[in-house]
């Protein structure tokens, strides 16, 4: 895809600024998940979205907590005092 849009005259940084970007996604959503909870880290999920992004869409977010910097769904808490 690099070459052909290359040839057809588009600027190759471009090019290799999405080629970063849909890397980087990636391994944020699919592959650190994986390793996070194999390691048994706390925070499993980096690309969470914003609630009111949640909302717009329509999915559920009254039952959103976020727990030392974690979001966790459905389950009941008790707050620290």
């Amino acid at each position: 895809m690099l070459a052909f849009g290359f040839l057809v005259g588009n600027a190759i940084d471009m090019s290799l600024v999405g080629i970063m970007v849909g890397h980087t996604y990636y391994f944020l959503q699919y592959v650190f998940p994986v390793v996070a909870e194999m390691r048994g880290w706390k925070r499993t999920k980096i690309l969470a979205p914003p609630r009111f992004l949640r909302y717009l869409c329509g999915e559920e977010v009254e039952n959103l907590h976020i727990i030392d910097g974690v979001v966790v769904q459905g389950q009941e808490h008790e707050h620290q005092d």
